[in-house]
């Protein structure tokens, strides 16, 4: 791979992206109310709509645009505690959502049952691919090479992510139920919002994170 790969480029003085961070972050805003709300005043709405309701995911989603809100926000993205504690919650992030799917599995493996809980060990992605990009910004203590092989791998994560539900959200249009479309489309684009975002960001992160 090129060492100018530029997955690994910081900053390179180009004028400052503020609209672009602005639009980013307007984005990251709008999931976190949206689902500060399913989590809160729509929650039987959702419930009644789509069947079920899963409160931790709901606050995950949220969770995750919150965390993804210093990327784009300079002063934050500059602020090595703030790069250490939000990767620090990703990383949480991804123990729970994997322990949780681990544990559903082992039990319904007790019980016979099948594990269809699939979305668990993608969102632990989500969340894990948001650790590293934040573990590896000050890129010069890792090695290089075996970083820009990972963040090839992170970026390859979020590109099927987001392909997945671009899919998904097709599927929602044709939704005949109105209130469960709504839900649907919401949390789908909300989805490829994010993966959209952290795979621009993984591959060009000096045009698409505030790094300065």
């Amino acid at each position: 791979m090129p060492a100018d790969c530029p997955m690994m480029s910081h900053h390179d003085g180009s004028p400052n992206n503020s609209l672009l961070h602005l639009i980013m972050l307007a984005l990251f805003v709008a999931i976190i109310i949206a689902y500060l709300l399913r989590s809160t005043l729509l929650r039987h709405k959702v419930q009644q709509a789509c069947g079920s309701f899963d409160l931790a995911n709901e606050l995950g989603h949220g969770f995750c645009a919150v965390l993804m809100v210093p990327m784009v926000v300079s002063n934050l993205m500059m602020d090595s505690d703030v790069r250490f504690v939000s990767s620090l919650l990703c990383l949480a992030g991804t123990i729970f959502f994997l322990g949780r799917y681990l544990l559903v599995h082992v039990l319904r493996i007790v019980t016979l049952e099948k594990n269809d809980w699939w979305w668990d060990p993608a969102h632990a992605g989500m969340f894990g691919g948001m650790a590293i990009m934040y573990f590896v910004h000050d890129h010069t203590i890792w090695n290089a090479e075996a970083t820009k092989i990972l963040l090839w791998v992170v970026a390859a994560f979020y590109v099927s992510f987001t392909a997945y539900y671009v899919v998904e959200v097709i599927e929602d249009i044709r939704e005949s139920n109105s209130q469960k479309r709504l839900f649907y489309i919401q949390a789908d684009l909300s989805h490829v919002v994010i993966g959209l975002a952290m795979f621009l960001m993984t591959l060009f992160p000096a045009t698409f994170m505030a790094m300065g």
